[in-house]
């Protein structure tokens, strides 16, 4: 059996899609071919000019050392990376056939059948006329990880078409799964088979993870100074004004970011630049584990909006897997976390750090493990693909 995934782009940063993507294939001995979201080729003169995204940049150095067409050694997943010619991802460039052609030649060449596949897609950037122009003649499962109609810098004639692919994809699915609640209640009007299939986290990386990083040595940090860490980018959906008066208004508290920036506003660089902010740049995710463990406590400053309420952030299983106290703007939903604090206001957050530095004995924020393994909900996957 072959197992077709449409998604976002592979990379090193294990998003959802690829962590179900290989480990579907593993449960139900399937190849597995996952297909990403086209790379613009607009895009190669700006990673040769030095100014292009970060994420058109890995993909470009990888297409240069693996090809537009690869296996992924440890995890068997086949990648087959798209290109397109401007970044419109509209029905011309789709449907005109140029990106449609490549596909089907890969999927040739991987002697992959479409029409008796199992199909997965998760973005509604992608129409329901594209997947069957594929000889797709029916989606499985279409995963819903977020609200895209809000998402912040689409115009407004891109989210009246997310929305219309949206509901085509949900309703022409066999059954739809979503990420939070909120997603649920919109699909479930749409498609009477929709499961609530949250996040999770890679319980083994963090099993294997012994070192740990050592900011205080690596920044110069004084010993009895309270250390925050942030995995993810900061980008819109990041609270800078929130941190940046917390982190003025107290010294010893050193907030330590795995990610990079989107942002390039006055307020960001102010921010960016203070004594006790220090960026790492993107860390591989294999690295999470130990990032996490030379921290004292994780925090999570999103801003509370429509597109933030829509998704299951899955740093948040990270961080609970590390075992290190939270702070978030978002409560822990169903998840049972003793060292857990929601705060909002800037009182709220700093005495839940207080507080989480003080009172908290090292080692003790576990989560009941099938909560929020991989492992599990692959089993759910699994058992809604039949």
């Amino acid at each position: 059996m072959d197992l077709l995934f449409f998604s976002d782009q592979w990379d090193e940063k294990w998003r959802r899609r690829q962590q179900l993507a290989w480990r579907l294939g593993k449960a139900l001995k399937a190849k597995v071919v996952y297909v990403e979201f086209p790379l613009p080729l607009t895009s190669l003169l700006k990673y040769f000019l030095g100014f292009g995204d970060s994420e058109a940049a890995f993909r470009w150095r990888r297409t240069f050392r693996k090809g537009l067409l690869f296996q992924e050694s440890e995890q068997g997943v086949w990648v087959v990376t798209p290109t397109a010619l401007t970044r419109q991802f509209d029905e011309v460039a789709f449907n005109g056939g140029y990106v449609r052609k490549q596909i089907e030649d890969d999927f040739q060449k991987l002697e992959v059948i479409p029409a008796q596949s199992k199909v997965i897609v998760s973005h509604p950037f992608w129409s329901l006329g594209f997947y069957k122009a594929l000889g797709i003649e029916k989606i499985d499962v279409y995963d819903c990880t977020e609200d895209f109609s809000e998402v912040y810098h689409l115009s407004e004639g891109w989210k009246a078409t997310i929305r219309r692919n949206n509901e085509a994809l949900s309703k022409a699915s066999k059954a739809v799964t979503c990420v939070t609640q909120v997603l649920v209640d919109q699909h479930i009007s749409w498609n009477a088979n929709t499961h609530l299939v949250p996040n999770a986290t890679d319980l083994e990386a963090f099993e294997v993870a012994e070192r740990r990083y050592d900011f205080r040595k690596i920044f110069g940090i004084e010993g009895d100074a309270v250390i925050l860490g942030y995995v993810g980018g900061v980008n819109k959906r990041f609270d800078v004004d929130l941190m940046a008066k917390i982190l003025v208004n107290y010294k010893t508290w050193h907030l330590i970011i795995a990610g990079t920036t989107s942002l390039n506003d006055a307020r960001t660089k102010g921010f960016l630049s203070l004594d006790n902010v220090h960026c790492l740049g993107q860390v591989p995710y294999k690295d999470v584990p130990r990032f996490l463990k030379g921290v004292d406590i994780c925090v999570l400053p999103h801003k509370v909006d429509a597109l933030t309420e829509s998704q299951s952030s899955m740093k948040l299983y990270d961080y609970i897997a590390s075992g290190k106290p939270i702070v978030s703007t978002f409560p822990p939903g169903v998840l049972r976390v003793e060292y857990y604090r929601r705060a909002n206001s800037l009182k709220e957050w700093v005495d839940a750090i207080n507080m989480l530095s003080t009172h908290y004995p090292a080692g003790k924020n576990n989560c009941p493990s099938l909560e929020i393994y991989w492992g599990n909900r692959v089993d759910q996957m699994v058992k809604i693909l039949g």
